[in-house]
């Protein structure tokens, strides 16, 4: 901890909460037992204190603050103040990342009068998605009504950084700088650090979710709900379409939980809708009996507040005033205030400086890449993980078996159901004998395709992936060099219809990320789904099954050929990138490089045969060809010398394809 001593705090609470033995407490990460949707309330403060430390470590976890950077020193720099409608206001500079500055506007309340009581006061953070700009009057209505009623502001600038495959999230980053923000007001020696309150809008609600999980020296929260949103119930319409939710998070437990963490302490919501509608917080709903039920067992459900706002665009004080009227009774009612002696003159801003001014290229709000690079260099060097050294045969085995129940968890692995409806439908006067198969289960239809027959009466059978930037139809398949190498070494093809996947901003994929359910995950195990079809098909040879993934999909080729042992040859395109560069052209798939890069997944179809294309030619950052030699290690110790080939920088020569083709195929029918 680089940390100054009596300087600056490393954590200070608000007020000390009750909490449960560290043996109590289950260990942080992935419990599902314990993280279902279904799970009971609690029913005692002793069961939530012990749920209250899961979510905490959960949501930790996701946001990738576990481990939390270091508290280093925030060597504040304070600009000169300047006249604000009668008070004094500042721009501040703080570190919140070592190297890496955050900026935010400081105001100051209305100076005592002379010969009064010298107090303490009250401060509020405000983290709100619209910038700073207190001269805006509208944006500036709230921080002056709260300055104006005796409270300290501070409001931190908005950050918008996300890499997601490291657990890089705007709400991470966010609730990093607002809890570093609360270690600034802590030092500011005119601020009660027990009376701190945290202000949020739509834009921002999910940051400061994520900053009850890392933080609780807020002692009281108001969150506004999002006007615009369609009214799906507590608390998806607290947070912004725009907005990263937190990955998985639905899978084990719900915003619900996670913002019953502020219990027992003071928490508004704020609903803004026409009372036309009817739309609005439902106080009978089952979200909001939830949060109830979690204040009840403090016996201070009075501290859920639930407050209904008719927009009114000719007063847009209303908002600031119930806001000002909240924090004033959670921050200062009851609270007894702390003095300074009498002699003591109330202390100047400056005081509060400790560093000149920081460089621009590390300060965040500046937009320059200098600071975020720095931020994504620490969760590069946090998070991501490295490619192991192993030596021997053994320890590589153990570490493909670790390293599959890894991958299994991250992307929210299922098995494909072993028996599914087929419904087959000749394809015109084809010559070749296409047929059009519909595969489903549950109800629906799920994979659609063509089969090609092989030229043998009993053929392999390749499993074709394709995105809609590469789409192969049965008429058209032969143009593209891998079917063609593939028909030429006697493979029957079924061409799954291409699909696309959804990229930012689609909503859909926001959901699929708070289910911490990929899609490519989705695309593999639908994939399985027509392995177990074919496996049983007459006139399919199962020895030598082959998947082939082409553009984005040769990751669901390679998860497949990870998970299911019947996949003998997989071919795969790697597009020319990792992870851990140039990720913006693989599938979207939250917190993967914390377990693995596309290297270590590829060496996952060892001993088997596999076949990369597009592998880049020179090295950029991670991805290289010399990245890919640790899966060509791994290959050399568990399988024979032929069973890995690459073709850098683009598809692979289909006649030298086809001759590998024939002689895995052949390897693997011996057995």
């Amino acid at each position: 901890m680089d940390q100054a001593p009596g300087k600056e705090p490393e954590t200070l609470l608000i007020e000390p909460r009750e909490s449960v033995g560290a043996a109590a407490i289950p260990v942080a990460g992935p419990v599902p037992s314990e993280r279902t949707p279904g799970a009971p309330s609690p029913q005692t403060k002793q069961d939530w204190l012990i749920r209250r430390e899961i979510i905490r470590g959960g949501v930790r976890s996701a946001i990738g603050m576990e481990p939390a950077p270091p508290r280093s020193q925030l060597q504040i720099h304070l600009e000169p103040g300047e006249d604000w409608h009668g008070l004094v206001a500042h721009r501040v500079h703080w570190q919140c990342w070592r190297g890496v500055w955050i900026s935010g506007r400081l105001a100051l309340p209305p100076a005592e009068e002379p010969g009064g009581t010298a107090r303490l006061l009250p401060a509020v953070l405000l983290a709100r998605g619209a910038s700073a700009d207190w001269e805006n009057k509208e944006v500036g209505l709230l921080p002056l009504s709260l300055a104006r009623g005796g409270q300290v502001v501070l409001e931190v600038d908005r950050l918008a950084l996300c890499r997601m495959e490291m657990s890089l999230l705007p709400c991470g980053v966010m609730a990093w700088a607002l809890s570093r923000a609360l270690d600034l007001l802590c030092s500011n020696p005119e601020v009660d650090r027990r009376r701190i309150g945290v202000v949020g809008d739509p834009d921002t609600n999910r940051d400061i979710l994520a900053l009850l999980a890392i933080d609780d020296r807020a002692r009281a929260v108001t969150l506004v709900e999002d006007p615009s949103a369609s009214r799906s119930g507590l608390p998806g319409e607290l947070c912004s379409a725009v907005e990263e939710p937190i990955p998985g998070l639905l899978a084990w437990s719900s915003e619900v939980e996670v913002l019953g963490m502020q219990s027992p302490m003071p928490l508004q919501l704020i609903s803004q809708r026409s009372s036309a509608d009817g739309s609005g917080f439902d106080p009978n709903g089952p979200a909001v009996s939830q949060l109830r039920s979690l204040y009840r067992l403090w016996g201070q459900e009075d501290r859920l507040e639930i407050n209904a706002l008719t927009p009114d665009p000719d007063s847009p004080e209303t908002l600031p005033a119930v806001i000002l009227d909240f924090m004033a009774r959670s921050l200062c009612a009851g609270a007894p205030a702390t003095t300074r002696p009498a002699s003591a003159p109330r202390p100047s801003a400056a005081e509060m400086v400790t560093h000149g001014a920081p460089p621009r290229d590390r300060l965040a709000s500046s937009g320059d890449d200098g600071a975020a690079d720095g931020i994504v260099e620490w969760f590069r060097d946090t998070h991501a993980v490295k490619h192991p050294q192993l030596e021997g045969k053994g320890p590589r085995k153990t570490y493909q078996e670790e390293l599959r129940a890894k991958l299994k968890a991250v992307v929210n692995w299922a098995d494909a159901p072993a028996w599914v409806n087929a419904n087959l439908r000749p394809v015109g006067d084809s010559q070749e004998g296409i047929v059009r198969v519909s595969l489903g289960w549950n109800g629906a239809e799920r994979v659609q395709g063509h089969l090609i027959p092989g030229s043998q009466p009993s053929a392999p059978v390749a499993l074709i992936l394709a995105d809609r930037d590469t789409p192969l139809a049965p008429d058209r398949v032969l143009v593209h060099p891998v079917a063609a190498a593939f028909r030429a070494a006697g493979y029957a093809l079924f061409i799954r219809d291409s699909r696309e996947l959804l990229r930012h901003p689609d909503l859909r994929l926001r959901r699929r990320v708070a289910w911490g359910r990929p899609e490519i995950s989705d695309v593999a195990s639908e994939a399985q789904a027509a392995v177990n079809w074919l496996h049983g098909q007459p006139g399919i040879d199962p020895r030598g099954l082959a998947v082939i993934g082409v553009g984005q999909m040769g990751l669901a080729a390679l998860l497949l050929s990870a998970f299911d042992p019947r996949i003998h040859i997989c071919v795969a395109d790697v597009c020319g990138a990792t992870y851990h560069d140039r990720p913006e052209l693989l599938p979207p798939v939250a917190a993967i490089l914390t377990v693995a890069d596309l290297p270590q997944i590829a060496a996952l179809s060892a001993p088997r045969s596999l076949w990369l294309y597009n592998v880049p030619r020179e090295r950029t950052g991670f991805s290289s060809r010399k990245y890919y030699n640790w899966t060509e290690r791994m290959f050399q110790s568990l399988s024979d010398g032929g069973a890995l080939s690459w073709t850098l920088g683009s598809l692979p020569d289909s006649e030298e394809l086809s001759e590998w083709l024939v002689a895995r195929l052949r390897r693997h029918r011996r057995g």
